[in-house]
């Protein structure tokens, strides 16, 4: 997973680390600002979910520490965001460093035109999911409703 700053990578990784304990899930995270030997070696070690800013996930893979052809997904959160502050060439190096048979999934709060062509231009079999219309609460969220349905499926609620 790929996200724009250090603070939003920790914050997905301290979530996705809560959320797949239980299951064993292990969460690595590389950002900038961070120990790189100290990420190299949680790499080493295995992870089914890494999460990271662009300029430190393309330092790892220069150097090795991730591999790419293991990936079975690529998500770009705030994919706008990332584009705006200058991560055009680290995202295509990312992108072109995985499988071709990857699933790659942006997510974001707005979708400029040119993130909403990228999919179309670059994958045989691109799908959109927007929230219909309605009133801005919580409640009728799509994330809310996904997080309840979650919550509700691990028994955790």
């Amino acid at each position: 997973m790929v996200a724009p700053t250090r603070e939003l990578a920790l914050q997905v990784r301290t979530e996705l680390s809560w959320l797949y304990a239980a299951a064993g899930g292990r969460v690595v995270s590389c950002v900038g600002g961070m120990d790189p030997v100290a990420e190299r070696r949680a790499l080493s070690q295995g992870a089914h979910i890494v999460v990271g800013t662009p300029g430190r996930l393309c330092d790892h893979l220069d150097r090795g520490n991730l591999r790419p052809e293991a990936l079975r997904a690529v998500v770009l959160d705030e994919a706008d965001e990332m584009l705006d502050l200058g991560f055009r060439e680290e995202l295509e190096k990312i992108l072109g460093a995985a499988p071709e048979d990857r699933r790659t999934l942006l997510f974001s709060a707005t979708v400029p035109r040119e993130i909403a062509r990228r999919p179309r231009t670059s994958r045989a079999t691109p799908c959109a999911s927007r929230p219909k219309a309605r009133a801005a609460s919580m409640s009728t969220s799509p994330t809310r409703r996904c997080w309840w349905r979650l919550m509700t499926w691990s028994g955790r609620w």
